[in-house]
């Protein structure tokens, strides 16, 4: 295989090593086997010798692969690395089982399993198929993957498509429904008998008794607007992402 240039925050012995085995190290499989005296031992996956001192050298100098090992796998005192820095370890490096979003590395008898996630878009994708957690959901890429995933689900599921009744924008509107099109200015519009759209419904538990709620005697008011500060966090939240 030839390899495409190598990064710049990849050591040459991490990139013509591990790296040109694997090409994302989701392929070897790492299988756990016992001696006669039961002790146990890996075979199988990738596995290189590094001394002690070009590892640390490598993660130092900023390769991601030997600080992401030296984190893991090293203890943290200046004094046993002066003591061992001539030292030779066995790496191992391979996917457990069928397990293909996980990745396990054995070192000197010490392993530790690995879930394996990356974005859209990333090189690696087409092969860790797992996609990273997304903390920040008000951002407006999480809104926009949020989105897309709705639009796969209702034009290109067919049985999502086949419980619903209506072609998408022409389900009968609810009476009252709150206009989101200005965040800021919210108010209740009643719709005409018959009048079809598409509209969102937020479905959760009330709780205890809600001071600020739709009666007969607010609606003149809540028509012409609702203050935003009277509403629970859950219903802004959805009016957001509506």
């Amino acid at each position: 295989m030839v390899l495409p240039p190598r990064p710049p925050n990849i050591c040459a012995t991490a990139w013509e090593g591990v790296v040109a085995s694997q090409y994302g190290l989701l392929c070897a499989v790492l299988n756990e086997r016992r001696d006669t005296q039961d002790r146990k031992y890996w075979v199988g996956g990738y596995g290189y010798t590094i001394s002690l001192v070009t590892w640390v050298k490598c993660a130092q100098s900023g390769c991601v692969w030997c600080g992401f090992l030296a984190n893991h796998f090293l203890p943290n005192s200046r004094e046993w690395l002066n003591q061992r820095l001539m030292d030779k370890w066995r790496i191992q490096v391979g996917r457990p089982g069928t397990r293909r979003n996980q990745i396990e590395i054995i070192i000197k008898g010490h392993h530790e399993t690995f879930e394996l996630s990356t974005t859209e878009g990333d090189p690696a994708a087409a092969w860790i198929k797992d996609r990273m957690i997304i903390s920040h959901v008000g951002r407006p890429y999480t809104l926009a993957l949020a989105n897309a995933c709705i639009e796969e689900c209702v034009r290109g599921h067919p049985e999502c498509q086949a419980i619903t009744s209506y072609p998408i924008g022409s389900a009968p509107l609810p009476t009252r429904l709150i206009d989101c099109s200005h965040p800021d200015h919210l108010r209740i519009v009643e719709t005409d008998f018959g009048m079809r759209g598409t509209y969102i419904a937020l479905s959760y538990v009330w709780g205890e008794d809600q001071p600020y709620r739709l009666t007969e005697s607010n609606l003149p008011r809540y028509e012409i607007r609702i203050d935003n500060a009277t509403l629970p966090q859950t219903i802004l939240d959805a009016i957001h992402v509506t």
